[in-house]
């Protein structure tokens, strides 16, 4: 397969601070203090009620003529979340999707699905978000120094606030010069999008209660 530099430039701004106050050297294995679930995402063309269209995801890939460089996964992958960001769920699954297909040593299963979650949780399918988080963390269980944090403003977003407040205060410990003062968490996540940081907000709000309490 064709190797290309372009992921690096093309990886969504979502997650691009996440590891944004990492120390030098390997980062710590993370034990996570409870088990992410399992949500199985929605087929293209189910979001909002709609029905599931029959060759939704042909119908996708044929209108985002993926047609350049149709074999590199990091050119697929950056479609996929550009398409995201336009608001096209279909097309995003359909691209990420094939980029899961066409993984290579320059872009791997683990960033495709970390890039895959981040993309459906601006769609805001968060369910389906949790579940490619959770296989990105399967497939590189040595890198998930973004793994807490993630997890706690996808559970928040979820309504699942217990979970998410516990998952932020792991994310705080392990840490605490990224997450436990909110000056420093807004520089950790400069670019975080707006519905992402809004969701990091509120939970560190709930977290400070959770450490008054």
């Amino acid at each position: 397969m064709k190797s290309t530099p372009h992921f690096l430039l093309l990886l969504p701004l979502a997650g691009a601070m996440l590891a944004g106050c990492a120390t030098s050297g390997p980062a710590p294995m993370i034990e996570p203090p409870i088990a992410p679930v399992s949500v199985a995402c929605a087929q293209p063309g189910g979001a909002g009620g709609r029905p599931v269209q029959a060759g939704a995801a042909e119908q996708a890939l044929e209108r985002v003529q993926v047609t350049a460089d149709p074999e590199n996964a990091g050119v697929i992958m950056s479609r996929g979340w550009r398409k995201s960001r336009e608001g096209d769920r279909d097309a995003t699954i359909a691209l990420f999707d094939l980029a899961l297909a066409r993984a290579d040593t320059d872009t791997p299963v683990d960033r495709i699905h970390w890039s895959y979650g981040w993309a459906m949780f601006n769609l805001e399918d968060f369910g389906c978000a949790l579940a490619h988080f959770n296989e990105a963390r399967k497939a590189a269980p040595d890198q998930v120094r973004w793994l807490p944090q993630t997890m706690a403003v996808t559970y928040w977003r979820l309504g699942d606030r217990d979970t998410a407040v516990r998952w932020y205060d792991h994310a705080a410990r392990n840490e605490p010069g990224c997450w436990a003062d909110p000056k420093t968490a807004g520089r950790c996540t400069r670019a975080w999008l707006p519905p992402e940081r809004r969701a990091l907000s509120e939970l560190f709000a709930a977290w400070k209660r959770f450490r008054v309490g």
